[in-house]
């Protein structure tokens, strides 16, 4: 119901200029026609489950490579060596698994040897990436956080 109004709104509904481009009542006859001839259940689940106009927003979305990653420093931070840092640009929809391959490249510290954590720009403690399945983006990661990796030897300390 939400795609089929949608639907309508970018690609059927005909305005002078794009501002005008909403509607706040579903009893629209122009709606109520090609509703009708398009997906004849749209009133029936309006009924339902109410009107999808506070539901849709036209606003599009940047969809490029730069609204879908961010710029993170990753510190090595190994006992008995130097401190690391490396600032990298991390798809936000990168796995940790992959995060882990891309460090063992970087840094030539073994997948199943690294323990990591990510403290954000504003956060006050770190927050540990054991999920390997997890995307980035379920950490909330933010632009100028950092990514602590550590030998998983740290965890038995």
């Amino acid at each position: 119901m939400k795609k089929c109004f949608e639907t309508y709104l970018k690609e059927v509904m005909v305005v002078a200029d794009e501002k005008d481009r909403k509607l706040d009542t579903v009893e629209d006859p122009d709606l109520s026609a090609w509703a009708n001839e398009v997906h004849p259940r749209f009133y029936e689940f309006v009924a339902k489950y109410g009107s999808p106009c506070h539901m849709v927003n036209l606003k599009s979305e940047g969809t490029n490579i730069g609204a879908t990653s961010v710029k993170m420093a990753i510190s090595r931070c190994i006992d008995g060596q130097p401190k690391k840092t490396l600032n990298k640009k991390l798809l936000l929809n990168m796995g940790v698994t992959d995060l882990k391959a891309t460090i063992c490249k970087l840094f030539k510290i073994e997948v199943i040897e690294q323990y990591l954590a990510y403290k954000g720009p504003e956060d006050t403690q770190e927050y540990p990436l054991d999920e390997d399945f997890r995307q980035l983006s379920f950490y909330s990661m933010a632009e100028g956080g950092e990514i602590y990796v550590r030998h998983i030897s740290y965890l038995a300390e």
